[in-house]
């Protein structure tokens, strides 16, 4: 028998069924386990789990046009997805634990794709709103709290560990990154691995330079800011538009900016 029937076969019964009805398609590789709530709905959107791993998604969620990838990595094997949960239009690769709990809505809103990719563990609370970009890398921890929002273009990129608390409104295009997220090699060494790796550029073999980020809880963090590796923001701290912050602690009840400078000529 071919390779390529066994995957047909393989697929065939690793393939739930019902959800076509829905113009879904789920899969679930043997040794792996998927666990669907009470009146969730799966509409048009593909959900695939593997390498034993094990999936449960609550009650009265909604689940409309995402992709949503489970795989085991790095000692992590379990997921879960809280009840009257509502994703729309998210791709999620998942190498490692994602956990959300009740209430929380993952929504692509602009003509940025949703792309939320991990190699790690994103642990969130209840009753948050996410329109943003998560890109986890290296095992790192991702831990979010309850009743937060993060709107369209913000960008999450977590090497080492963010930890964001409850109530924070985040705008626009805000950047939180704990990383560097390259390594600067010798020109040679670059040029070697552009030329290995093309046409995927940027590869790298190493994590670079990090430092946790740390959000308290009831901040606001205006469009177009930069909260940077090493950054610890305490509670009810207020960050202006395109303010950057770099390995700084800013003090309870803080308002921070920019220095603006003007010339007349």
């Amino acid at each position: 028998m071919s390779k390529k029937v066994v995957r047909i076969l393989r697929l065939l019964i690793e393939l739930r069924y019902k959800y076509l009805f829905q113009f879904s398609i789920v899969i679930v590789e043997r040794g792996s386990k998927l666990e669907v709530g009470e009146n969730t709905k799966i509409i048009k959107s593909k959900i695939v789990v593997k390498n034993r791993h094990n999936l449960q998604i609550g009650n009265s969620c909604i689940i409309k046009k995402c992709t949503l990838s489970f795989y085991s990595d790095n000692g992590w094997r379990e997921s879960s997805i809280g009840s009257n949960g509502n994703f729309n239009g998210v791709y999620l690769q998942a190498y490692g634990s994602f956990k959300c709990g009740d209430w929380n809505i993952f929504e692509q809103k602009s003509n940025t794709p949703m792309l939320t990719v991990f190699n790690g563990s994103l642990d969130i609370g209840h009753h948050n709103r996410f329109m943003n970009r998560f890109w986890i890398r290296y095992n790192a921890n991702v831990r979010i709290g309850n009743y937060n929002n993060i709107n369209e273009r913000s960008w999450l990129r977590a090497d080492e560990q963010i930890t964001i608390g409850d109530y924070n409104q985040i705008s626009y295009n805000v950047m939180i990154w704990d990383t560097n997220t390259h390594n600067i090699y010798t020109p040679s060494k670059r040029r070697e691995l552009t030329e290995k790796y093309y046409p995927f550029f940027g590869y790298e073999y190493e994590k670079p330079s990090t430092k946790p980020v740390k959000i308290g809880s009831d901040c606001w963090i205006a469009q177009n800011a930069a909260i940077l590796k090493g950054t610890e923001l305490e509670d009810e701290v207020i960050v202006g538009f395109c303010t950057i912050l770099l390995g700084t602690s800013i003090p309870f009840g803080t308002t921070v900016v920019n220095k603006v400078e003007y010339r007349f000529v």
